[in-house]
C-alpha cells in the first residue's frame, strides 16, 4: 500500500478543484500554466501537468488547444526531494497513464476523478508550482 509523505496536503474536495470564477484567470486549468496538480488515492500518487504547447495542425501559427498528461508517480516523493528533482517531476519518476488529455475529459466528482473509463478514488491533492531541479553542487531550486 501507498504511504504518503506525511505532508500537509489538502483533503480532496470538489471545491478544491472547482473553478473560482468566470474569468479565465480564475479557472483551475489556468493554475496549471505554472503549477502541477498532484492527486493521491489510497494506493498511488498522480501528477496532472500541461503538455508542452504545440501549434495548431492547420499551420496558422496559433497555439493548439491546451492538453494535459496524467501520470502515476513511481514513488511519492517528499517536498525536499521534489525540490531536488524539479516539478513537473522528470520522466524517470513517472509512469504515464494518459497523454493528450483535454481538460474536459477530467471529470471531477465529490470523491473521485473519472478519466477515459477509469475511476480514481481521491484522498488528497496539492498544487505545486513549477520548480527547476536543484544542481548537485548545492544550488538552490528556482
Amino acid at each position: 500500500p501507498h504511504r504518503g509523505c506525511n505532508e500537509p496536503w489538502l483533503r480532496y474536495t470538489l471545491a478544491a478543484v472547482a473553478d473560482k470564477g468566470l474569468k479565465p484567470s480564475q479557472w483551475t486549468s489556468s493554475s496549471l500554466i505554472d503549477s502541477v496538480l498532484f492527486l493521491e488515492t489510497s494506493s498511488s500518487r498522480y501528477q496532472v501537468s500541461r503538455s508542452l504547447p504545440t501549434e495548431d495542425a492547420s499551420g496558422s501559427g496559433t497555439p493548439a488547444k491546451e492538453m494535459y498528461v496524467f501520470a502515476r508517480c513511481k514513488a511519492p516523493l517528499p517536498s525536499t526531494l521534489m525540490h531536488r528533482v524539479g516539478v513537473p517531476l522528470p520522466a524517470h519518476t513517472l509512469e504515464v497513464v494518459q497523454t493528450g488529455v483535454d481538460w474536459e475529459e477530467l471529470q471531477w466528482g465529490t470523491s473521485q476523478l473519472h478519466l477515459r473509463g477509469h475511476e480514481y478514488q481521491l484522498k488528497r491533492l496539492h498544487f505545486q508550482r513549477h520548480l527547476k531541479a536543484s544542481a548537485e553542487n548545492g544550488a538552490d531550486a528556482a
